[in-house]
């Protein structure tokens, strides 16, 4: 048998086993024959890395990490700012002091790290509980 005439009927059988699935956020097909089946695993979300990187702050770093994390605290309160559907006005002012006391170009120096700590952990809570609103189903006023 040709080469193309097999490849071509692999590609229809493998079509033939994919009607009627639809595609699904955090679902994976995979059209390879005889491989085995890969189980569907959701990425996490933003919010989830930040607490992350909040919670490796709190360990002594570099300096780098900090500036790091302020880019990423400060990148998430913009996304927010500008996609989350549902952000009452005080909420964006909210976001636009979280913006603008987290952002690497012109840092805001607060002095103890104590101090950044507990900005950065009510940061994230934040940000979660605006998520966790613009998630549930009574979100759309």
């Amino acid at each position: 048998m040709m080469p193309e005439r097999d490849s071509l009927s692999r590609l229809q059988f493998a079509w033939s086993l994919t009607e009627g699935l639809e595609a699904r956020p955090g679902i994976y097909v995979d059209f390879r024959i005889g491989s085995p089946p890969m189980k569907s695993r959701r990425l996490p979300d933003v919010i989830t890395i930040a607490a992350a990187a909040v919670a490796i702050g709190l360990l002594p770093l570099p300096y780098e990490y900090y500036m790091l994390l302020r880019l990423l605290l400060c990148g998430v309160s913009v996304f927010y700012l500008s996609s989350l559907p549902g952000v009452r006005d005080g909420e964006k002012w909210v976001l636009t002091g979280l913006a603008i006391l987290h952002n690497p170009v012109f840092p805001i120096e607060l002095g103890s790290k104590l101090l950044w700590g507990i900005i950065n952990v009510a940061t994230v809570v934040c940000l979660w509980i605006l998520r966790q609103r613009a998630r549930s189903p009574r979100s759309g006023r």
